[in-house]
């Protein structure tokens, strides 16, 4: 579990810089603008350059986020089938042993 939670955390952290890097993109696109309707087409190409950049990124975090959760929650489901699985086996293992040693009793009364 702890080392599920490392990787949903990291899946994450990339997912909230990507959305930080889209926030300086558009903070860079919005400097390319200047009073009087002036834009500086250099700073507004790169700005845009950036900010699909960062999309993408957002879109690539943001779909290995969701592949992980659902690897992990599949995960986490074969663990706890595994483990009821084993507590039946346990048990039919455990109901043999008692009568065997019930109709022992049963025979040495």
């Amino acid at each position: 579990d702890d080392d599920i939670s490392a990787l949903l955390a990291a899946a994450a952290a990339r997912y909230k810089r990507s959305l930080s890097d889209e926030l300086a993109a558009r903070q860079l696109l919005k400097s390319a603008y200047g009073r009087g309707g002036y834009c500086n087409h250099a700073v507004k190409q790169r700005g845009m350059a950036a900010l699909k950049s960062a999309k993408q990124e957002q879109a690539r975090a943001r779909v290995a986020k969701d592949k992980l959760r659902t690897v992990c929650a599949s995960l986490q489901a074969s663990v706890l089938r595994n483990g009821e699985v084993a507590t039946i086996t346990a048990a039919g293992k455990n109901m043999r042993a008692e009568s065997k040693l019930a109709s022992e009793a049963s025979k040495s009364a």
